[in-house]
């Protein structure tokens, strides 16, 4: 019975959800009303930030519903960005994918515009009955989508049909495994240039047992298998993506609150996303840092890259950030 399984899976996530972060939060809470956390550079082989010290902040769950339990002090405004499939992009730069980086120059949504490149359907049709929760087409569609964002996303991974067929379950999708295959094999089809890039980084690997990512980190893999393999290909993508570029980006900000001489600071890093809060100023003024900061993430990273590593980005990042309304 799927409806059953359904509501089974359901009631798993909000019991995971109740264990691991309503329940226990309350004994995070220190004097001045405030979670504290640590983070650690350089505790991962792909130069991520880790979380530790009584609450692991790397572990929160997206959404309002847990998210909206964060508020800013009084007289602040918290003020949240995040990259928009940075690792995709990168992963369509080293490949040197032209279909893919032609996507994200458009700036379009590059899972809606490979599930349309697939079926051969015109884009802004797709996307207007996406956006449509009313449409008689819109769970077809979204359905697909989320099919495809997974697969996408195991693309960066090195997921395997058997993964990907699991994880659309727990979206209460259920692909057999022929449909999951066609889709896998449409992909390959769609972007060979991923498919030439991974078979060049895996026999570099198996010959030189290390890769090295653009900035310069280097990890040392114990042998050939396919487990060494996959590990090397993500550690390319995920230390430059949301390791490197991540940390330089916060670093570029912080100095740029400084040198504005603003009240404002970063609270908290999970992988693409950077939250930080701001003292409320002028509309004008408030515009302007949310303007800025958006402009470090897309434009100031890329020149320094390009300054300090020689490295340049044939693929533009796409930066959203917003206030959220919620103080004390």
């Amino acid at each position: 019975d799927i409806t059953f399984i359904d509501t089974l899976i359901k009631y798993n996530k909000l019991k995971t959800k109740n264990n691991n972060y309503y329940r226990k939060m309350p004994l995070h809470i220190r004097s001045d009303g405030a979670i504290h956390t640590t983070y650690n550079l350089g505790a991962t082989h792909k130069g991520r930030l880790t979380s530790s010290g009584g609450w692991n902040m790397q572990q929160q769950e997206r959404g309002e519903e847990f998210r909206g339990m964060s508020i800013a002090r009084p007289g602040y405004l918290l003020l949240e960005g995040d990259w928009s499939a940075v690792e995709m992009r990168f992963l369509a730069h080293f490949a040197d994918e032209t279909n893919m980086i032609n996507m994200f120059k458009q700036c379009l949504d590059i899972h809606t515009g490979t599930m349309c490149q697939l079926k051969g359907w015109n884009y802004d049709e797709k996307l207007k009955i996406y956006n449509d929760s009313s449409h008689p087409q819109y769970q077809e569609i979204k359905n697909l989508r989320v099919g495809v964002k997974n697969f996408n996303f195991g693309e960066v991974y090195g997921a395997g049909i058997d993964r990907l067929q699991n994880e659309l379950v727990k979206h209460g999708i259920y692909w057999t495994r022929v449909q999951c295959e066609e889709i896998y094999n449409e992909k390959k089809n769609l972007f060979p240039n991923i498919v030439l890039w991974k078979k060049s980084m895996a026999n570099f690997i198996r010959n030189y047992r290390f890769v090295r990512m653009p900035f310069g980190q280097l990890r040392r893999l114990p042998d050939d298998s396919w487990d060494s393999i996959l590990k090397g290909i993500n550690f390319i993508i995920e230390s430059t993506a949301s390791g490197w570029v991540s940390i330089i980006g916060m670093i570029l900000l912080d100095q740029y609150f400084e040198e504005e001489g603003l009240d404002a600071h970063i609270l908290l890093n999970v992988h693409d996303s950077i939250l930080c809060e701001v003292r409320r100023y002028s509309d004008k003024k408030m515009e302007r840092i949310k303007n800025d900061f958006q402009q470090i993430m897309e434009h100031d990273i890329l020149e320094f890259i390009e300054t300090v590593f020689q490295f340049h980005l044939n693929v533009p990042l796409e930066f959203k950030c917003e206030y959220m309304e919620r103080c004390r």
